[in-house]
């Protein structure tokens, strides 16, 4: 951006020829740490002038540019060279002709930054040029607020500026992306104004006419000029942005078992950066807006973020705290006060199953009727756990009954009327989700005259399913219970140990590991003493159910337990 009074075309035309700059050293732009402020860049790589507004009192005789990047043909002289361009005011410029209109006393163009509202402009990184003849009726000048930054004053019988090339801050070539060139200018130096705080940034030009009432203009006659080849300003802002509207998911969830979308909004001075989800005081979501660092305002207001959530199986079961918020250009962060919410990512664990063959409960007494009780594991008593069950009997074929839900404390009579019929019981917890099935293989007992016979068995699938157990045929009915349990596994990295105890003295148990429903670690494991233990190296990383399962004996029923466990 130029500021400009009118030079030698041959002169000017030498200051501002420039030669492509093979590695550029960019300063960064966005927030800053911590927040509070922002950088921006005008002109230079951004090619914006965005915020930037001209000034002229008099078009005749003084002009302004506000073209960015550098371009070919600004000047019809000199139609295939490179200059500088950005911001620049200036004395009006005769092209084909030495007549042109002297710029008079007063005459003054100007281009000029304003900070968004709530911000101000704390430190100025620039590289500029400040341009004119000896004659000193003109002034070229670079204000931040009231403050003169930079300045062009000659007193004879001085014929430059600032100790450098003739007439100019920047001598030829000079790139405006590299710290170390002179036309380079950092208000935060101690030398230059560590502490500035200004809403306003201006370059600009003026005819004093200290001499004869004008000020020179023309193809060959005196000039002035101020220019920005590119500025990095950084913009305080003090304020937090405003929180709006919380939706999706937001409202009416009290229990979160999938992966929830909750949305926020936002407005503020700067506009909204980013919305985030916290869980218990941890980012867990974020959205980012689409920011560009080039102008005063760099972002806009967001009516709705994105759905931010978070996966319920990776957060312990229970109550937990989430909050909202957005964050504004500057860095700043409002978040909502925290809502409690009941996170349910673990279904309940399959119960352990107990069966008595006709039982004494039940008038009248039948062979072929069985009592189904249940048990819940230790990792199904945790913040959320079961509260009751779903039973239902299912034939060989077909369709199982309509479930039946039963208090954790009663039990479920059935009467057989054939092999192969089974009984599936499913925990379900006080947020309502279901647990996988505990399978029970029905005993039946035929008729007299009849040789078909079959005893009960207990197995736990890991996930729910419709389909039928074909029972065992093995020897009559009346046999004793056998109790399984299982400890909680270790896991140490990719080893699982799991131990735990059975109700015989000594037998052979199988240990299975299932990921996803489908079978893919078995193991034998020889219980001594009624107790157990399997360690297990190697197990690739996932969500596991590990099932121990007992076959039962001559005189024992089978039985079976489970665990889930994480290895990561």
């Amino acid at each position: 951006m130029i500021v400009k009074a009118t030079a030698a075309v041959a002169a000017l035309a030498a200051t501002l020829t420039i030669a492509p700059t093979a590695s550029a050293t960019l300063l960064p732009t966005g927030p800053l740490a911590g927040g509070g402020g922002f950088v921006i860049q005008s002109c230079g790589e951004s090619g914006s002038t965005q915020g930037w507004a001209a000034s002229n009192n008099a078009t005749a005789r003084v002009e302004t540019f506000t073209d960015c990047p550098p371009a070919l043909g600004r000047y019809p002289e000199y139609a295939d060279r490179r200059y500088y361009t950005g911001l620049h005011a200036g004395g009006r410029r005769g092209r084909d002709s030495v007549t042109l209109d002297d710029a008079q006393a007063g005459d003054q163009a100007e281009l000029t930054f304003t900070a968004t509202g709530g911000t101000q402009i704390t430190r100025l990184r620039m590289w500029r040029s400040l341009l004119k003849n000896d004659d000193n009726d003109w002034s070229a000048y670079i204000q931040a607020g009231s403050t003169t930054v930079d300045s062009c004053e000659i007193v004879w019988p001085q014929t430059f500026c600032g100790g450098r090339a003739e007439g100019s801050w920047a001598p030829n070539a000079e790139n405006d992306t590299d710290p170390g060139q002179a036309s380079y200018y950092d208000s935060a130096l101690p030398a230059n104004l560590p502490s500035l705080s200004a809403s306003t940034f201006t370059v600009g030009i003026l005819c004093r006419a200290q001499g004869n009432s004008i000020c020179g203009n023309g193809f060959l006659a005196p000039d002035a000029h101020a220019e920005i080849y590119s500025a990095f300003l950084t913009l305080s802002d003090a304020s937090d942005p405003t929180l709006g509207a919380a939706g999706g998911d937001w409202e009416g969830t009290t229990t979160i078992t999938d992966t929830p979308a909750f949305t926020v909004g936002g407005s503020d001075n700067t506009g909204i950066r980013a919305a985030r989800l916290y869980l218990d005081g941890q980012q867990v979501a974020e959205q980012t807006t689409t920011c560009t660092y080039d102008r005063p305002r760099p972002c806009t207001d967001l009516t709705a973020s994105g759905p931010l959530g978070f996966n319920p199986a990776t957060v312990a079961d229970g109550a937990h705290d989430l909050q909202l918020a957005v964050e504004d250009a500057a860095g700043n962060e409002t978040v909502t006060a925290p809502v409690t919410r009941l996170v349910d990512g673990t279904p309940p664990p399959a119960p352990q199953l107990t069966a008595v063959n006709d039982p004494p409960t039940r008038v009248p007494r039948s062979i072929n009727a069985t009592s189904i009780k249940w048990a819940v594991p230790p990792e199904g008593t945790g913040p959320i756990s079961a509260t009751q069950v779903a039973a239902r009997l299912c034939p060989p074929t077909g369709a199982c009954n309509p479930p039946r839900t039963i208090s954790l404390v009663g039990e479920y009579i059935v009467q057989t009327g054939g092999p192969g019929y089974t009984v599936r019981v499913r925990l379900i917890d006080t947020a309502g989700r279901e647990g996988p099935d505990a399978v029970y293989a029905l005993p039946y007992t035929a008729p007299a005259g009849t040789t078909t016979t079959t005893t009960g068995s207990s197995t736990t699938p890991t996930t729910p399913t419709q389909t039928t157990t074909t029972p065992t045929t093995t020897t009559p009915t009346g046999k004793t219970a056998t109790k399984l349990t299982i400890a909680k596994p270790a896991v140490a990295g990719r080893t699982i140990t799991v131990a735990g105890t059975v109700g015989v003295t000594r037998a052979s148990l199988t240990v299975t590991l299932t990921r996803k429903g489908k079978k893919s670690i078995t193991r034998r494991v020889t219980a001594k003493r009624g107790k157990f233990k399997l360690t297990l190296r190697g197990v690739p990383r996932g969500r596991w159910t590990i099932t121990v399962r007992y076959p039962g004996s001559s005189t024992r029923l089978a039985s079976a337990a489970a665990r889930t466990i994480t290895v990561r």
